[in-house]
């Protein structure tokens, strides 16, 4: 996370009175050892889905609301260092168990819930609020659903497999294009309305705009 974005978004975090979440952005980019990983992913997940809270439930500037919601993608961006330390892909090849969370920096279900948040903004912006306000509602559910059948592929494809170990930040990358795919087909069966909106680029992997 770039140090001016950083000082932006705990500076929506204070306006709120959350301190804790200032803290905890604040220290994301704070140098850690292998053992410090799963550790530091777990309050990553924590900070995001707080900020999820806060952006659905208190803040209403719009301006605020980008900014806080860009934040969940620079703080997953923060942690690409790691795939650059190959004393952690190591120590995390020798404990890994067979998930993608496990054997590299890329987390699926914060993948997962940063596109479903794309979809819910998009399908706002057409005028659709109330299918976003339905599709929000399951995308816990839905993130989880996406990053089980994303982990159950890595283990049982090879080629996948090796995307999501690729050097730097092309494993995640190659996640952002395989879970809006995947994202689409769950949209066509379960959210028509949303579906029928999306362009034909979202479905082979492109970011909304």
């Amino acid at each position: 996370m770039q140090a001016a974005t950083k000082k932006e978004v705990i500076a929506v975090m204070l306006k709120h009175g959350r301190s804790d979440l200032a803290n905890s952005i604040a220290a994301v980019n704070a140098a850690v050892g292998p053992g410090h990983i799963k550790p530091l992913k777990k309050t990553l997940e924590e900070v995001v889905r707080d900020i999820q809270t806060l952006v659905r439930v208190e803040i209403d500037d719009p301006a605020e609301k980008k900014l806080a919601t860009d934040a969940i993608k620079a703080i997953f961006d923060a942690m690409g260092w790691l795939s650059k330390l190959s004393s952690v892909g190591a120590s995390l090849h020798v404990e890994a168990d067979g998930n993608i969370e496990d054997d590299t920096p890329i987390m699926p279900w914060l993948v997962a819930e940063s596109v479903i948040e794309e979809v819910v903004r998009f399908a706002t912006s057409k005028g659709l609020e109330d299918e976003a306000n339905k599709l929000y509602d399951v995308s816990r559910d839905l993130s989880e659903k996406l990053s089980d059948d994303a982990n159950k592929i890595y283990k049982a494809n090879k080629k996948f497999a090796k995307q999501m170990n690729a050097p730097g930040d092309k494993g995640r990358d190659q996640l952002y294009v395989w879970m809006r795919h995947w994202l689409s087909a769950e949209l066509k069966k379960k959210h028509p309305k949303i579906f029928s909106v999306l362009p034909q680029s979202f479905m082979t992997g492109k970011e909304l705009h």
